[in-house]
């Protein structure tokens, strides 16, 4: 049996664990695809998250939209017409016309027993300092993209305007969400 050298011809040096001459595998070998097979679920996890969260915002700030745009119409009718019944219908329409349009599942369901309807306005009236104050709150259910986990939310938000009788213009007093 004949000793191979460990010198090639050229002066360096070839590993005898291997026939080519390369670096021999590592041990540790494949550890790489182990951290990427858990990671990427973990980091799946916090893309729908914030996903989710972003989704939720969107759905707030067209809330707050519809809520204001309903109380400024509500407020605007009720003081040029002193008509209650009118006040209320431009206050939800402007208010069903901003519906929002979310990236999340915001679909009406029907309003049965066991699904209630996921789009509500409530439009109140009434007098603050003798000038006609229009207040409108609507309520939205959004669904999670985790269904079962996390969500439905119920998701409120309510504007008040006032018509000011010296200027023939309403103005919105607040908004917030509830």
């Amino acid at each position: 049996m004949q000793i191979r050298s460990l010198m090639k011809s050229d002066g360096s040096r070839r590993c005898p664990a291997n026939r080519r001459g390369l670096v021999p595998r590592s041990p540790r070998r494949g550890v790489a695809i182990v951290w990427l097979l858990a990671v990427c679920p973990v980091l799946f996890a916090m893309m729908v998250l914030v996903a989710d969260v972003a989704g939720l915002w969107l759905v707030e700030l067209q809330l707050e939209t519809a809520a204001s745009a309903g109380a400024l119409a509500g407020a605007k009718v009720w003081g040029e017409s002193d008509d209650e019944g009118q006040a209320r219908t431009a206050a939800q329409s402007f208010t069903n016309a901003n519906e929002p349009s979310a990236p999340v599942s915001t679909r009406r369901s029907g309003g049965t027993a066991d699904t209630p309807d996921r789009w509500q306005v409530t439009v109140e009236l009434g007098e603050r300092n003798g000038q006609p104050v229009c207040a409108v709150e609507v309520q939205q259910l959004v669904d999670s993209f985790w269904p079962g986990i996390a969500g439905p939310y119920r998701l409120r938000q309510r504007a008040v305007a006032v018509y000011d009788e010296t200027t023939q213009q309403p103005t919105l007093l607040s908004t917030a969400h509830q």
